[in-house]
């Protein structure tokens, strides 16, 4: 948490010294931040003292990130398997490719704030792989995860991996006619009369240790 409050000083800092804000803008998106939560440069944004544009080529030049156009890049199936659907929408982040650095594999992430830790840190316990950022507007991640994760699960659905099949519902019991009623309620009245006449007899006629067994079976 200490870490992720200094790096958001210093992203303020850094936008006092470049005059793209003020002090006294940065102190009020800190306000802001602590009130509301989030990040300052979301802080800022809502507070109109930056647009989203000029914040994401400022964070891209000044830690030196590339932009990556989501409308036109082909992400691998495999490579959104690593990061789920739900968590990508919680994020608002895109795996997007796998890169070798320095003999280490990498996830390429597409973020619009790629000076997240918080997130960095909880995507790579996740993926169980380093993560490299990249930046990529909020608006474009939201529809590129609509895009490429709709178009896995259909292709998915088609060839690879189709739905279990539906299980088959028990069978509805019939309604009993009237016939059936009828027919039910006579054969427990003749149980009955069995039943009454047998215990009579036992009761006239059986021994004792017959009449103790009925008396233990009732």
């Amino acid at each position: 948490m200490e870490a992720d409050l200094e790096k958001n000083i210093k992203l303020g800092e850094l936008l006092v010294k470049a005059g793209l804000i003020d002090g006294f803008q940065m102190n009020l998106a800190l306000s802001y931040k602590r009130h509301w939560g989030g990040r300052v440069g979301e802080s800022l944004v809502r507070l109109g003292y930056i647009n989203d544009e000029d914040l994401r080529n400022f964070i891209a030049k000044q830690f030196n990130l590339p932009h990556i156009d989501l409308i036109t890049h082909r992400i691998p199936e495999d490579v959104l398997d690593y990061i789920p659907e739900s968590k990508a929408i919680e994020f608002c982040v895109i795996p997007v490719d796998r890169v070798e650095i320095r003999g280490t594999m990498h996830l390429v992430v597409a973020m619009p704030d790629p000076t997240n830790l918080y997130v960095i840190d909880t995507l790579q316990f996740l993926t169980e792989c380093w993560i490299k950022p990249t930046m990529a507007s909020a608006e474009s991640i939201t529809k590129a995860i609509a895009l490429h994760y709709g178009a896995a699960s259909s292709r998915r659905a088609k060839f690879g991996h189709p739905a279990p099949p539906s299980p088959i519902p028990d069978r509805p019991a019939l309604d009993p006619t009237e016939e059936e009623w009828q027919s039910s309620e006579l054969i427990i009245k003749r149980l009955e009369e069995r039943f009454e006449k047998l215990v009579r007899i036992l009761l006239e006629h059986g021994s004792t240790a017959q009449v103790k067994a009925l008396v233990d079976l009732l």
